[in-house]
């Protein structure tokens, strides 16, 4: 049985990337962005396993790389954190927009 997807409602805001850096060395570990969203109102709280997380340039319709997944989130405050390896954060811009 196929199961639809609700994508949450991103209205008002405009997540960032924190890079993540070796305290001894300052190498770049990776990248978190945590992105606040609206719960949609199809889908109860018992129903959320994870999110997925697809970046685009502002640019383009290409995306980045393959989806990123989280089970990293908080229905509480309405957060999700998305984590990015080494290879993904050192791909992103400093400055540069992204479609989330």
């Amino acid at each position: 049985m196929a199961t639809k997807l609700y994508p949450p409602q991103i209205e008002g805001s405009l997540p960032a990337f924190y890079l993540n850096y070796d305290p001894t060395n300052s190498v770049v570990l990776g990248a978190d962005i945590t992105v606040p969203f609206i719960m949609n109102a199809a889908v109860g709280v018992t129903e959320v396993k994870s999110f997925v997380l697809r970046l685009k340039t502002a640019s383009s319709n290409s995306y980045l790389f393959p989806p990123i997944y989280s089970e990293n989130f908080n229905l509480a405050n309405n957060t999700v954190t998305f984590g990015l390896s080494k290879t993904e954060a050192e791909s992103l811009n400093e400055g540069q927009f992204y479609k989330v």
